[in-house]
Parts: C-alpha cells; structure tokens; sequence
C-alpha cells in the first residue's frame, strides 16, 4: 500500500489533488467523504487536514478515519495538529492529540495548559495520555491540584503521570498530603506512594499504614505491598486482625507480594470460610501467588465441601495447580473432568497436565473423547 500511494504521489497532479478536495468539501453521502480523506492520507495532502475536521465536527464517527489518514500523511501534520489543539470541537482537540502521541509529538506548552484547564473530562484526560513520559516541572503545579481536587477517576489517571516522577520531586508534595487533617488528601498520598517508582523504603508509607481513617490505611497497606516495603510485614500481618473485612482484604494481598512466609500464610488460611466470598478469594489467590504448598491441602478440603460457593472453585483448582498440589489430583478426575462448566473441565485437564503424574495423565486420557 505504501509503494502504490507513493507512486500516487507522482501520478496524480495538483490539480488532482485539488479535485478531490473539492469532492470532499461537496460530499454528502459518508462512503465518499471517509474514501476522500484516506485518499488524500495517502496522498499525503497535510493541507487537507482542516477539511477532514469540518466532516469530523458533523460526524465523530470519521475520527478513526481521520486519524488513519493523519498517520498516512506522517510529519508534516504536526504545524496543523498543533493548532486543532485550540480548536473548539472536542473531538478535533482529542483526535489531534491522539495523532500527536503516535507520531512522538508533545502538545506545546502553552496548548497543553489551556487543555488541562478545559471543561470537558474527555480533553483533560487525552491531554494527560500526552504527558506521561513528559516529566515537565512546568505542569507538576497543575498535577498537583488535579491530584488533590479531581475526581477518583481522574486522579488515577494524574498519578498515572506523577509516577514517571524521581521521588525527590515529589517529597514535598507528598509529606504536606500525609500530614494533612484531610483524610482524602493523605488517602491519595498513599495511593501515589503505591505507584512511585524508587520508593521502596519511603517512611511515608509506614506513617500512613498506622493512620485512624479506614481508607487511608486500607490504601497505604496495598502501597507497602506495591513497594514491598520490608518493614511494614509486622503491621499488615497485624491487620489481618482488623474488624474491617475491607482491610483484612486488602493486607491478604499485600502479603502476598512479600512472598512466602510460612507464618503469615497459615494467618491467612485460618481466615478461609469467615468473612464472605470476597475475602475467600483473595486467601485462595493468595496462597497461588506465594506458591505454598503449604495451601494445599486447606484448598483440597475447600473443594470437597458442598456447599462451596461455584464462584470460588475455580480459582481453587487454579490455585492447587500453581503450587502443584498432586495429592488433589485424583479429586480433579472424580469431580472436575466431567464438570458441567466447560471452563472447569478445560481447567481440571490443564492443572492436571501440569501435574504431570500417572494417575494425572491417565485422568486426562479418560475425557479424550470430549469434544471441546
């Protein structure tokens, strides 16, 4: 295709070129006006580019057909993308930073602060894609504010762009957040200590895991586990103990990113069957990221009760298969093999293969005839 636009490029005149412009201003059914940009995409007509957006203010629809033809035209677009970036469509402004980030382009300075401060969440948010290998100080006042005063949705997205950041340009930042009276300010403290890179012995997070609101340590904890913070094991094993289910949730999973701990684990596992669903399932994933077999044989016992939630047996029989729990194997081939769940049964047949035994091979020889 590449080949046959650049001999286009020598066939086809001016006045060629200008021809299909011109159809392009006139048309009005939507097959011709999306062949005439991808025309001239290849044509690599970067003039044109300001009549593919008065099509694409009446249809946002040609948006992927605009940017395709954006990308065919390469380079030379950029003077024209970087003015639609003050353009007063929306989905001018969010089409010209998409085909800036393709082509390796950031938005200008002065754009890209106009654009942070705009209404439309969709703009802001395309603009903050812009700037996550950026590492400007110039921005970092706006982020700043997004990260305390934005909505959950957008702040993930700011500390998405804040943890590209050296810990050292945030510090200031961070220790004013964690010493705030505002609780939902020291909550997102943590959340960006979790996403921070270099941050593995930051004390901040150790200060916030022993905080009194709820939510703060609840996030602090997942950071620990985040940065592996090696001191912060004996407080989040603690908090296995909180009354807080949530919380208890949320230090089963960060534990599990320390690896195994006998100890720790065997805490965990008396947590199975107490607290709901949602806890069981973080104990079960758990106990496969660890890789214990130590979870073995609890996970077994799981499996045979009745009354076992069908939500919960397969990541169990996932689980057993990580840690290479053999001994259940002849349950899987009794229980699972003909399961009615076709997920289950291709499961059972995978964690048996893993296991790689007699008894396993022959289980998986028996269901050979099925036909998934």
């Amino acid at each position: 295709s590449a080949a046959r636009g650049h001999n286009d490029i020598h066939i086809i005149s001016r006045v060629g070129i200008q021809k299909i412009r011109n159809l392009l201003s006139n048309a009005k059914e939507y097959e011709t006006i999306e062949a005439a940009i991808i025309l001239l995409g290849w044509l690599g007509e970067a003039a044109a580019i300001n009549d593919f957006f008065v099509h694409l203010i009446k249809d946002s629809s040609l948006a992927k057909t605009v940017e395709s033809a954006i990308f065919s035209i390469g380079v030379t677009a950029i003077p024209f993308l970087q003015t639609a970036l003050s353009h007063e469509n929306e989905t001018v402004k969010i089409v010209a930073l998409h085909s800036l980030r393709w082509m390796g382009e950031s938005p200008e300075p002065d754009k890209l602060e106009a654009l942070f401060s705009h209404a439309d969440r969709s703009v802001q948010i395309e603009a903050l894609e812009s700037v996550i290998d950026e590492r400007s100080n110039r921005i970092l006042p706006q982020l700043y504010d997004f990260l305390m005063h934005g909505d959950e949705e957008f702040c993930f997205k700011v500390v998405e762009v804040l943890a590209g950041y050296p810990f050292e340009s945030l510090h200031e930042l961070l220790n004013s957040m964690a010493g705030s009276e505002d609780a939902e300010r020291r909550r997102r403290a943590a959340l960006l200590l979790g996403h921070l890179e270099g941050c593995g012995n930051c004390s901040l997070i150790e200060t916030l895991i022993a905080d009194q609101d709820n939510q703060v340590r609840k996030e602090a904890i997942r950071a620990a586990g985040m940065q592996k913070v090696a001191n912060t094991v004996p407080t989040i094993h603690k908090a296995l103990a909180d009354p807080d289910p949530v919380i208890k949730e949320t230090a089963i999973m960060a534990l599990a990113e320390f690896g195994r701990n006998p100890a720790v684990m065997e805490d965990v596992l008396n947590l199975l069957g107490k607290y709901g669903e949602s806890l069981d399932y973080a104990v079960i994933k758990s106990a496969g990221i660890m890789g214990t077999e130590q979870a073995g044989a609890v996970l077994m016992e799981e499996l045979q009760k009745k009354q076992l939630s069908s939500n919960l047996v397969y990541p169990i029989l996932e689980t057993l298969g990580k840690i290479s729990y053999k001994p259940v194997s002849e349950l899987i081939i009794s229980h699972f093999l003909h399961h009615q769940d076709l997920d289950i049964r291709r499961l059972a047949v995978e964690v048996l293969g893993n296991f790689c035994d007699q008894n396993s091979l022959e289980g998986i020889q028996s269901v050979a005839h099925d036909p998934h």
